[in-house]
């Protein structure tokens, strides 16, 4: 279950150079709603002929209904939008404090305890990314819109990750995953096609120009979700959420690898804090006793 958590968090890690492709040929909101329309089409189907698609009843589409508002729409809208006024830096800091956020709302809303030892591990994981994305910094301006949008995509995360807890219960992520980005693909028609669609150019929709939508719907918005609705269904929100610090580490990874950025000492220690706060985050005192036991009997 961690292995596919933490490919999750790989997807959506490549996803940022994925993004960066793509919009070589289409504007973000077409971006989106590609990625978006395709993904629930494909799963939709896929789930149906796996018979994993379950019956949705009336009562059940508010829930629905707000995971999608929740994520991707206003997740999207407002990442996609405060990162015009503010620098990529203060962005990255702003979105590393969702894992700080979750388990307050989750204690609050659904009693889900976390040890002093999970919240170190979210403290040192999170002291990480500011050191991977200060080995990055670049001057850019910020401004308190900006860090307002920002704060609405962190707040819609959180609030998305306890939604789905609560769904999971009901549903399998096949369901939950396709009706998410169904009704998110609904969400977003509106402004696809106020705000861009007039400008698309129809001779740019080729299969090289698509692919990297392709890697986007079925990487980012597919298997990534499944991967993270499953692992929220069984650790909780609170150790599924502080996978998200990881992110930033394949990013700069897939950066240096792909895109020819530097990968510099700073940025390698950065990555090591992240990775052994995600792992102190996951332990409890009785596996800490479980190790010390089998740790003790080798001697």
């Amino acid at each position: 279950m961690y292995i596919l958590l933490l490919a999750a968090m790989l997807f959506w890690g490549f996803s940022f150079v994925w993004y960066k492709m793509a919009y070589q040929h289409f504007l973000p909101l077409t971006v989106v709603f590609f990625r978006l329309f395709l993904s629930s089409a494909f799963l939709f189907l896929l789930a149906a002929t796996m018979r994993k698609l379950q019956h949705v009843s009336r009562k059940d589409l508010p829930l629905l209904f707000l995971i999608a508002l929740f994520e991707p729409f206003l997740y999207f809208i407002g990442e996609s939008l405060g990162m015009q006024y503010v620098s990529s830096t203060l962005a990255s800091i702003i979105i590393a404090t969702i894992p700080l956020f979750t388990p307050v709302a989750a204690y609050f809303f659904f009693k889900e305890r976390i040890s002093v030892l999970n919240i170190a591990g979210i403290i040192v994981s999170l002291a990480g990314v500011l050191i991977v994305v200060d080995a990055n910094t670049s001057s850019g301006n910020s401004s308190l819109p900006g860090i307002l949008l920002i704060f609405l995509a962190v707040f819609s995360a959180v609030g998305y990750s306890l939604m789905v807890k609560r769904l999971t219960e009901r549903f399998n992520p096949f369901t939950i995953v396709a009706w998410q980005n169904g009704m998110g693909a609904i969400l977003f028609l509106p402004l696809f096609l106020l705000f861009e669609f007039p400008r698309l150019d129809v001779s740019s929709i080729t299969w090289k120009n698509m692919l990297p939508v392709i890697y986007l719907t079925f990487f980012a918005s597919v298997l990534a979700f499944i991967f993270f609705v499953n692992a929220v269904a069984s650790i909780g929100a609170s150790k599924a959420n502080i996978f998200t610090n990881a992110i930033p580490v394949f990013t700069a990874l897939f950066s240096w690898l792909l895109l020819g950025e530097q990968l510099s000492l700073m940025k390698l220690t950065g990555m090591f804090i992240v990775m052994a706060g995600i792992f102190m985050s996951q332990l409890s005192h009785g596996r800490i006793s479980r190790f010390l036991m089998v740790f003790r009997s080798q001697e």
